[in-house]
């Protein structure tokens, strides 16, 4: 029964854990649109109403712009006090990594805007997540000029189809190897 049990935690546990979105291109869902610049503050309203038609929701939330040639984070108002802030690698090459640290919000990332040189494509976290990879590949390889970020607060998760089957599977056989050492 112990081993039972051991198996089941472990798929029960490994279905639950987080896993960092692949925010490369190839692993992103997109691009979703091509922007050519200004990308100012008409630019992420317009974003952050395709991001919300196309996710289905009204709350995405642009977060801030990373500048890679000054390797700096700029935050929106939203995340200020939060202790959230942001760690990108790659600065003003071609490729790098980003993480975000949502500190005291329930904020998770839905999509990223990797630009360059007056370009820029919108790519959705799938799944959506608070750490992954960019790169210029799909725009022009050139490097990168800044990285824009749209989240929404999730405050709860519901879970998926598969961890409640193999939940219940569980239970069912715990239930049947009881059953058995009664009789």
């Amino acid at each position: 029964m112990n081993r039972v049990l051991a198996v089941v935690a472990f798929f029960v546990c490994a279905l639950a854990l987080p896993t960092a979105a692949s925010a490369t291109p190839a692993g992103l869902t997109g691009p979703l649109q091509t922007y050519n610049s200004p990308f100012g503050g008409a630019h992420i309203a317009t974003v952050e109403t395709y991001l919300n038609g196309y996710f289905g929701v009204s709350d995405i939330t642009y977060l801030g712009r990373y500048t890679g040639a000054t390797d700096t984070f700029a935050p929106e108002s939203v995340l200020s006090g939060t202790g959230a802030f942001f760690t990108i690698t790659g600065g003003s090459t071609a490729s790098g990594t980003w993480a975000f640290d949502p500190g005291n919000t329930d904020y998770v990332i839905y999509a990223v805007t990797v630009s360059t040189s007056g370009q820029a494509d919108l790519y959705a976290v799938t799944p959506a997540s608070n750490s992954g990879n960019w790169n210029t590949n799909d725009i022009n390889g050139h490097n990168l000029s800044h990285l824009d970020f749209y989240a929404r607060i999730v405050t709860h998760k519901t879970p998926e189809p598969i961890s409640l089957f193999l939940m219940a599977g569980g239970l069912a056989g715990i239930r049947m190897v009881r059953r058995k050492k009664r009789a």
